[in-house]
């Protein structure tokens, strides 16, 4: 059944990035109820290929043509679009030029943050403990600390121009120390949404059983970095190692750099899933284990989940402690079992599609 309308039909862009799909995700479901949304990146994502429309087809060398290009894009979309979605602080003109423009025009501009364009490295520094095990090996990346003002400039200059900006969990304490706090929205998860891609919309809602895991010999760790670095794969490696070393039998598998899908598969046949251990936030990973009722390992920051998601079953471990919670899983089954379920219950409670989606909805329409 269609959402009933309380406005007229909105047209809705989305972009100018894929980041997780999360745009794609949104305009699918906004179409079926009536809207004009549109997916349109200027360069392809290579995992996720859910956009509607790129403009770059590939590396340019002639920067300013692509300049020209954007300007010109920009204008027609304005013209175009009555409420823009914008993810990863990126906008159609560099610096963000456009949103000035946008207001004017009384457009509706929301702005979704996902991770490391808002990431600010003293933030990391006061609240995690363990970031200092891989700042030295991030320096070039984007949670270099060198970009740190750059960071917070565009935060205080999008916050400014967006009407409401989405900053979920880990995310909310480097964005308010930017932007006013009756702007951002910390309890609408639209992060992780990717895991429907592998599931139909109504899952969710049933209480369902898809532990194919539960029939192996033996227990099987599952481990899936998107980098090896930044997720503290080493670590997983040398507790896998010790544990082995000391006659436990157990599983593990480790899958690097393939398809989403192909992942999903592997997830599904496993008992124990391994996310990151240094981050101190959980992502899509542990969001597609707990949907599959799995238990899931992963360092949380303890101030974030008091603060955003108390009732997190995700089983917290940091360096001094994933050997021990590590073994606790692969001996006990009734234990992962419990978790399992839990998972599954706080997927239904806080990831549900359908209520993610009407939330967008209502931000773009107040």
């Amino acid at each position: 059944m269609k959402h009933e309308l309380k406005v007229n039909r909105l047209k809705i862009f989305h972009g100018p990035v894929n980041i997780g799909g999360i745009g794609g995700y949104l305009a699918s479901y906004q179409r079926e109820q009536g809207h004009d949304a549109q997916f349109i990146v200027w360069g392809k994502n290579k995992f996720f290929f859910n956009h509607d429309v790129v403009v770059f087809d590939g590396p340019s060398k002639v920067r300013l043509r692509n300049l020209i290009t954007r300007v010109r894009c920009a204008l027609v979309w304005a013209w175009r679009f009555d409420v823009f979605n914008f993810y990863f602080g990126a906008t159609l003109l560099p610096y963000s030029l456009d949103l000035p423009l946008l207001r004017l025009m009384g457009k509706r501009i929301v702005m979704t943050y996902c991770g490391s364009d808002v990431r600010l490295i003293n933030v990391e520094r006061e609240r995690n403990p363990f970031w200092q095990s891989i700042e030295s090996d991030l320096i070039g990346t984007m949670d270099d600390v060198k970009f740190d003002r750059k960071k917070k400039l565009m935060m205080m200059f999008q916050g400014f121009f967006c009407h409401k900006i989405l900053a979920p969990r880990d995310l909310f304490e480097p964005v308010s120390r930017y932007v006013r706090n009756n702007k951002i929205v910390s309890d609408v998860w639209v992060h992780n949404l990717s895991f429907t891609a592998n599931t139909t919309k109504s899952d969710l809602t049933k209480n369902i059983s898809l532990n194919a895991g539960s029939t192996n010999r033996l227990p099987r760790l599952f481990h899936a970095p998107s980098s090896a670095v930044v997720k503290g794969t080493k670590y997983f490696r040398e507790a896998v190692l010790m544990l082995k070393e000391e006659g436990l039998e157990f599983d593990y598998v480790e899958v690097m750099d393939t398809g989403h899908s192909q992942a999903i598969l592997e997830l599904q046949k496993s008992d124990v899933v391994l996310d990151q251990l240094l981050l101190g936030s959980f992502g899509s990973l542990s969001v597609e284990g707990m949907f599959y009722g799995k238990p899931v390992v992963c360092y949380l920051i303890d101030s974030v989940k008091c603060q955003h998601y108390k009732d997190c079953p995700i089983v917290n471990a940091n360096l001094d402690t994933l050997k021990i919670r590590m073994k606790e899983l692969i001996l006990d089954a009734t234990l992962r079992k419990s978790l399992g379920e839990s998972g599954q219950s706080f997927v239904r409670k806080h990831f549900d599609y359908v209520t993610i989606n009407e939330k967008m909805l209502s931000l773009y329409q107040n």
